[in-house]
């Protein structure tokens, strides 16, 4: 199997994106029941570890309004599942409505106990 360069990855990903967000305005795309298991929203995840990447993520879809995909469904994704549909992100839709600063509060990982709602 070809490797593929940099440039090739880059637009791989865009059109994996142009696809998920299409999907998503036709209204084809619905969320998830539950996190799942590499779900950046459950507690301990790297993505909550890093407050500052967790900072620009949450910048990005406070500021963008855009949908945030669950990886297991997304085309061409490194942690794609097969047979795994298309959803949005179960963690990501229960924040919606959330102001920016319960956003940011998930990223501090202190050893509180876990959100049930990212369970």
């Amino acid at each position: 199997m070809e490797t593929l360069n940099e440039e090739e990855l880059r637009q791989l990903e865009a059109m994996s994106v142009q696809y998920c967000l299409s999907e998503h305005k036709k209204g084809n795309v619905q969320p998830r029941k539950k996190c799942c298991g590499k779900c950046a929203f459950r507690d301990g995840s790297p993505e909550r570890s890093d407050p500052y990447g967790w900072m620009r993520s949450v910048e990005a879809w406070t500021q963008d309004k855009a949908p945030f995909f669950c990886h297991e469904g997304v085309p061409g994704h490194d942690q794609q599942e097969p047979g795994e549909a298309l959803q949005i992100c179960a963690g990501w839709q229960v924040m919606q409505g959330q102001k920016e600063e319960a956003w940011m509060d998930l990223a501090h990982c202190d050893g509180r106990e876990p959100d049930p709602k990212f369970e």
